[in-house]
Order: structure tokens, then C-alpha cells, then sequence
């Protein structure tokens, strides 16, 4: 299938293009303050498994685990706190109302890159508007096969469409313990239904490593995404040139969007 990336007339993104390489961004730098609000609740009180069933579940999951092989998610502190907590040792839930694993998760979680795609092709206005500077910018067409992303990448990228919802997505001790992945791909694909209109798709990049105070890092492209054209913005000629260069070096072709003659809508 075809996604679609708009662009700033920023020369950083430019050459971040050029080397075939995409941004992942943390999200505390996302333009919707509510985007990636997690909340996550001990309720184990209500569970009719119970607390020590639970523990019990997992101690078996978790007394073999291997961090260096498992999920980009559980780190060795996030270990330890975890077999602090099955032990009966972890007194957080006293102060904090939950045990300190889950406060550990919370921040591991927010710590991955991600990049946003849309379904949206280049002939919708808004898209263009809000996201390439009213068409002084550029928009990127890739083409994504779900299962080359899935299978060629060592469980470093994760692809999912938007959930596009009213309310704020939930997660339970239960489900951070024993569906860990799941949690954080749910946490990164659900947005709030005005922003539906975008049709998205997101990108996350577990091992998200950003140095010297950057809002994320960039990355490779990954298998399962390749870029197969550029298309120019109706005011992106003082861009031009470097987009050609961009172009040729993806050896992608280079369009330009125009209006039409008859109606609102845009062309190539």
C-alpha cells in the first residue's frame, strides 16, 4: 500500500531524505498535548485471579526472562523491580498507589521514536496546510508491505493504523505484565477522533536512542518502507534544487503539485 509523509521546507529534513533515512520523534515533542497519554492502573484488588495468582503467573513468565532476547520494553531495572514486586518487596503501591515497575514502564514507554504516516494521498489541501507549511514544503510517497517491516527488522520497528477514539486509552497491571508489546503499540496507535480526517499510520522504533538533548533520533529507513517519489508543494521553489538532488539520489522522480482548472482539487 502507498503512505504519505509531509514535510517542512527544512533542510535538515531534506537531507534526512537524501541519506534515506527517517525521524523518529519522542513524544513529548507531538503537537497534541493529549497524543500518548498513558494511564496505567493496579487494579489486581478487582481481578478475580487475585494478587498472589498474579504474582504467581508472573514469576513463571518473568524468572527466566532474558532481557538481551526478549521485548525492546523490559529492561534490567524494570526486571529487578518486577521481581521486587512479585517477592513482596517493592513498598511503592503504599505511597504511590502502584507498584514502581509500572512507573518504570510508563517512562520506557514514552521513550521510543516515532514517525506518522498517512493514507491521505497528495491531492488533499489540508494535509498540506497544516503539515508543509501551506505548500512551501514536500510531500514523501513510500510504499509499506506490512510483512517485510515485520520480519526483516529484528523486532526494532512496529507498524500500526490509527484507533481513532473519544476517550483516552487504559491499561491494567495485568496487561503491561503479560502483553507488554501490545500495550505500547495500542498506547502509540490510538488518537482522538478529530484528528480521523488524516487516515494515520505509525511508525515506532523501539530502540529509540536520542543524544545531546534531541526530540528523537534518525534512523535507517527500514526494510518494509521505501520511498518511491517526491512530490513538490505549489510554493516550494526555493526548495527546488535540493529536492532534485534528493531525487536523484533515491532515484525517485521528482512531481509537482498544481491546482486544477475546474475545481478545488490538486494535481500532479
Amino acid at each position: 500500500m502507498k503512505l504519505y509523509r509531509f514535510e517542512k521546507p527544512d533542510k535538515c529534513r531534506i537531507d534526512t531524505l537524501k541519506c534515506n533515512k527517517i525521524w523518529t520523534a519522542l513524544p513529548k515533542s507531538f503537537n497534541d498535548p493529549l497524543d500518548c497519554k498513558l494511564k496505567i492502573h493496579d487494579k489486581t484488588e478487582f481481578s478475580t485471579f487475585g494478587e498472589k495468582r498474579i504474582k504467581c503467573a508472573a514469576k513463571s513468565l518473568y524468572e527466566k526472562y532474558n532481557v538481551s532476547e526478549g521485548a525492546w520494553l523490559i529492561t534490567e531495572e524494570i526486571l529487578k523491580s518486577i521481581e521486587s514486586w512479585i517477592s513482596g518487596k517493592d513498598f511503592s503501591p503504599l505511597v504511590t498507589g502502584k507498584p514502581h515497575f509500572l512507573t518504570l514502564i510508563e517512562q520506557r514507554i514514552l521513550s521510543f521514536g516515532v514517525q506518522c504516516f498517512s493514507e491521505t494521498g497528495f491531492t488533499n489541501p489540508l494535509m498540506w496546510a497544516h503539515y508543509a507549511l501551506n505548500h512551501q514544503g514536500f510531500c514523501i510517497e513510500y510504499e509499506y508491505k506490512a510483512w517485510s517491516l515485520v520480519s526483516n527488522n529484528e523486532g526494532k520497528f512496529s507498524m500500526a493504523p490509527a484507533i481513532y477514539s473519544s476517550k483516552l486509552p487504559e491499561f491494567n497491571l495485568m496487561e503491561v505484565l503479560f502483553s507488554p508489546r501490545e500495550v505500547t503499540e495500542k498506547l502509540y496507535a490510538t488518537k482522538s477522533e478529530h484528528w480521523s480526517y488524516e487516515r494515520e499510520h505509525r511508525l515506532v522504533y523501539f530502540p529509540c536512542n536520542p543524544s545531546h538533548g534531541a526530540q528523537g533520533e534518525s534512523v535507517s529507513l527500514p526494510k518494509g518502507l521505501k520511498v518511491t517519489r517526491i512530490i513538490a508543494g505549489l510554493n516550494s521553489e526555493k526548495i527546488k534544487q535540493e529536492l532534485q538532488v534528493a531525487a536523484a539520489a533515491l532515484n525517485v522522480p521528482l512531481e509537482k503539485i498544481k491546482l486544477s482548472d475546474s475545481s478545488y482539487d490538486l494535481e500532479i
